[in-house]
């Protein structure tokens, strides 16, 4: 894959927590409750060294949707740490 075929802007990877007490489902109403988010360091897909076999660019995307989920799911960890 060429790195001119990824994205060159960053993502940044964020967990909201909160959101479902504030409106919970089915419900019209906001809550006034506690909303948190945490922001993660920006991940730029054009430098992401491919590993394996992504030679492709639906296998550098994929690589690239597994390193924003595991990023997310440690500021979800982080944000349990912090209560």
């Amino acid at each position: 894959v060429q790195a001119c075929a990824l994205p060159i802007f960053p993502i940044v990877p964020a967990y909201i927590e909160g959101t479902f007490e504030v409106l919970p489902k089915g419900k019209s109403f906001l809550k006034p409750k506690k909303v948190r988010a945490f922001i993660g360091k920006p991940i730029y897909p054009n430098k992401v060294p491919l590993q394996g076999n992504n030679r492709t660019l639906r296998s550098a995307y994929n690589q690239l949707t597994e390193m924003l989920q595991e990023a997310v799911m440690e500021l979800k960890e982080f944000s349990h740490a912090t209560n």
